[in-house]
């Protein structure tokens, strides 16, 4: 059994969209599998220019709604 995690964050004019799934694999991929997790949030942008800032500050406002 294994977990895996996909996280997409998208800066829309004034908005950062972010959302996370995380699904279980049954078997190395080879048989079941389910989403665990699934979660979403929306923020104001802050207008960034360094993008290990963006990041950051997207991660912690996904973590927040968990």
């Amino acid at each position: 059994m294994y977990r895996t995690a996909n996280i997409a964050a998208f800066d829309v004019m004034d908005e950062v969209h972010i959302s996370a799934q995380v699904t279980l694999y049954d078997g190395y991929g080879k048989g079941e599998h389910e989403v665990e997790i699934r979660c979403a949030t929306t923020v104001s942008g802050v207008g960034s220019s360094e993008g290990q800032i963006w990041l950051r500050d997207a991660l912690v406002a996904l973590a927040e709604t968990l």
